[in-house]
This record gives C-alpha cells, structure tokens and sequence, in this order.
C-alpha cells in the first residue's frame, strides 16, 4: 500500500495500480487500508483513462499589473458572466493579513484589482470567498474576530448597488468550535 502510493504521489499511475491491485488481492489484512486501496484504485483508473485521452489544455498567466501583483494570491472566484473575479491576496509573505480584492474584466482585458470593500476587509484574515451567480451574495471565510464560534467561521455579505453590507457570521448551525473554510455557492 505504501509503495502504491509513492508511485501514486509521483505520477507513476500505472505501476502504482498494480501495487494497489495487489493489495487488494488480500482484503482479510486490514478493513481499513482494504477500503482506502478501493478508492485509490479508482483514481488510477481515472487517471490512466486520462492520459490516454488527454483534453487540450493551453493556461494562460493571469496578468502582473492587475491580477499577479500580489505576493500571494489564492482562491479566484469568479461571477457566472465571467465579468468579475475575487481572489484571496496577501502583500508579502511575511505579512499574513490575508484580504479580498475584486477585479472586473472589461474592454478584453482584467483590470487592476482592488479592495473588494473596507466593510469586509479588516486586520484580520479575509479569504477563500465563494460568489453567487449574479455576484450579489459573497461567503468568505475570516478568522479570530470577536464574534467567530471557532478560529476561523464563514462570513456572508450582500452587494446593493455597488456597495456590500458588512459580514454576518452564518452562525452556529454552520460554524463550529472547529475551523470553518473554503465554502461553495
């Protein structure tokens, strides 16, 4: 099972199958790893089946003075029209006040990005955001403020206009003593 997954980890897909099959071949050992290699042996097979039929795939750098300019940028999100993208962005590694900046993509091209809004943004960490549709309702994810149930909890704001409300904590149904992240609209 180990060794099925180095070759796993290293893009060795097909061999790492044949370690994993073999495991499999012995599924009395032990419930547990029985079950994992299970999984594991379906993503090999998804992936072996996608090697073979490869999708055409030609990525495109974001550019530097409008979307890249940042020393970390994380988690884009972008509205259903495409129009308008979000990204988690931090200034310096160093620094690790994470916040939203917004960008709008207009006349063929992204423009610079911004704060997304100082109702949201704050000394804390602010990232990992997730939009509806139209880009009118915004879910982030924001930790160690004064009303978080846990380290980090899930935020929501409402667009009006061009303005967003300042973020309410979606409560204790949603959030735990636990860490709460990377939620999906």
């Amino acid at each position: 099972y180990d060794l099925a997954k180095i070759y796993h980890e290293e893009g060795s897909y097909a061999i790492a199958k044949t370690y994993i099959d073999k495991v499999l071949t012995y599924p009395e050992v032990n419930k547990r790893i029985t079950k994992k290699a299970e999984f594991v042996s379906k993503q090999l097979s998804f992936a072996i089946e996608g090697i073979k039929n490869p999708l055409d795939y030609n990525p495109i750098r974001m550019p530097y003075e409008s979307i890249n300019r940042f020393a970390f940028n994380s988690h884009p999100v972008l509205t259903a029209d495409q129009k308008q993208m979000i990204i988690s962005v931090r200034n310096d590694i160093g620094n690790r006040d994470e916040n939203l900046v917004v960008s709008n993509y207009e006349e063929g091209k992204w423009q610079e990005s911004r704060n997304i809004s100082t109702k949201i943004n704050t000394v804390r960490n602010e990232g990992m955001p997730t939009i509806s549709g139209d880009g009118k309702t915004l879910v982030f994810t924001s930790c160690h403020r004064k009303d978080t149930y846990g380290g980090c909890d899930l935020y929501i704001s409402y667009k009006t206009g061009e303005e967003w409300s300042v973020p309410e904590n979606l409560g204790h149904k949603i959030n735990t003593h636990a860490k709460e992240t990377e939620a999906t609209l």
